[in-house]
């Protein structure tokens, strides 16, 4: 965890919606290690007016019909939702 907390933290440019090529290589960095973890790992693609951005969806367990989904954005912030 820390090497993630490092990484995350000291990438330059700061990522921000202005740095899209930083973003790019914390979401890919991010994919990067779900894949290490055996979770099964998308991108999803949006624009907002001329700009592309990406969030990355990793899932685990698609056999059971209950889910936990964690999200995390900007500033570190989680939202959990149970279904």
């Amino acid at each position: 965890m820390q090497e993630t907390l490092k990484y995350l933290t000291q990438i330059q440019p700061p990522r921000n919606y202005i740095n899209i090529a930083s973003l790019d290589k914390v979401a890919n960095y991010i994919k990067n290690r779900f894949e290490t973890l055996g979770l099964k790992v998308k991108y999803q693609h949006f624009k907002v007016g001329n700009k592309n951005y990406k969030n990355v969806i990793a899932t685990i367990n698609l056999k059971y019909s209950k889910r936990l989904i964690v999200g995390a954005y900007k500033k570190w912030y989680l939202r959990y939702y149970r279904f």
